[in-house]
């Protein structure tokens, strides 16, 4: 059995985690691409994630570029 089974986290969880420490940005749809979720289910997670101070949003014409916060992490919420 695998660590993150036992520890009952998702791999698409675990998985995501250091693609969120990248410093170089990330389309939506790319990042979707990167789980089995849906799209919807990815924009859902991004906007928590945005609300929390965790990522960045910035927006280039119609596409929505994300990046993660270092900062954000260190901030005790």
């Amino acid at each position: 059995m695998r660590l993150t089974r036992r520890c009952g986290h998702s791999p698409n969880r675990v998985s995501g985690r250091p693609a969120s420490r990248r410093p170089r940005e990330r389309a939506a749809g790319e990042i979707a691409a990167a789980f089995e979720v849906t799209r919807t289910a990815v924009s859902r997670h991004l906007t928590v994630l945005k609300n929390a101070g965790l990522i960045s949003e910035r927006c280039d014409g119609t596409r929505r570029l994300y990046r993660g916060r270092p900062e954000g992490r260190d901030d005790p919420r």
